[in-house]
């Protein structure tokens, strides 16, 4: 079974690979042989993330790309398969955070935040897989994982274009699985709940509200997310195609509890 986790010779593009769980995943992939080109709108910190790619003994690149222009993205796509030959494997993590304004009724939406909040989380998801997968679907084999939320399946009050983008990757998975399953191309996705990223400050203001709504307790840390992508771009996944897994710690079925988001887990002193 080991075998089936070995990539060495592959060949992945991670997006948003710069921080978070991008960069976690671009090191697990390195770590099991994979070469990676991470992509990511900031030089700097994708820079960094292919310098540790180099340090586990994989190739990289770091290229500068903006998912939400279409022209980027098939820059990303050529410059991949020119120099690291091709492409096995794509992570779909980059996305937004922010288009949308809690304080604003629903005909206060501009035109502009609406583009934004879809093209940032949905269009730029579209526009990867579209160039990738007809490399994949030349050469017969390919691994999609896209990266959705937990607010694709629900949301919350004032949020509007980010749970509207995030269920279309849900939806926007099954269909490219639909399309490219006799291609030998599998398309999954996962659904994060909470989890914590830098700074650390943040996610302990978090991790004191994990109580309120996650059964599991606390939030995630993105290297718990990065087991469940790699599995997903292994060969022991080879028959697994079109499907969502939440990793949410619960978060989903708690919410459907008879008693809502109450405590449901004491928190623990100390």
């Amino acid at each position: 079974m080991l075998k089936t986790f070995d990539f060495t010779g592959k060949v992945a593009i991670v997006t948003g690979g710069g921080t978070g769980l991008g960069r976690e995943v671009a090191r697990g992939l390195a770590d099991l042989g994979t070469d990676v080109a991470v992509a990511g709108r900031r030089l700097g910190p994708i820079e960094e993330t292919a310098r540790e790619v180099e340090a586990a003994g994989r190739r990289s690149l770091a290229i500068s790309t903006d998912v939400i222009d279409s022209t980027q993205v098939n820059n990303l796509i050529d410059r991949t398969i020119s120099e690291l030959g091709r492409i096995d494997i794509l992570i779909n993590n980059a996305g937004i955070a922010g288009a949308d304004d809690p304080s604003k009724a629903v005909w206060e939406i501009s035109d502009e935040a609406w583009r934004q909040g879809i093209d940032g989380d949905l269009t730029g998801s579209f526009y990867c897989a579209r160039a990738a997968g007809k490399h994949m679907v030349e050469r017969g084999y390919g691994k999609i994982v896209n990266v959705s939320s937990g607010f694709g399946y629900g949301t919350r009050r004032g949020q509007v274009m980010y749970g509207v983008a995030k269920a279309g990757v849900i939806q926007l998975t099954r269909v490219l699985a639909m399309q490219w399953a006799r291609s030998n191309i599998n398309v999954n996705c996962i659904v994060p709940g909470a989890f914590a990223v830098t700074p650390e400050e943040m996610a302990k203001t978090r991790e004191e509200r994990a109580h309120r709504f996650i059964p599991a307790g606390y939030v995630a840390t993105a290297k718990e997310l990065v087991g469940l992508v790699i599995f997903l771009c292994s060969d022991s996944a080879s028959y697994i195609t079109g499907e969502n897994v939440m990793v949410d710690g619960g978060a989903l079925i708690g919410a459907y509890a008879p008693w809502g988001y109450q405590p449901i887990i004491p928190l623990v002193e100390g």
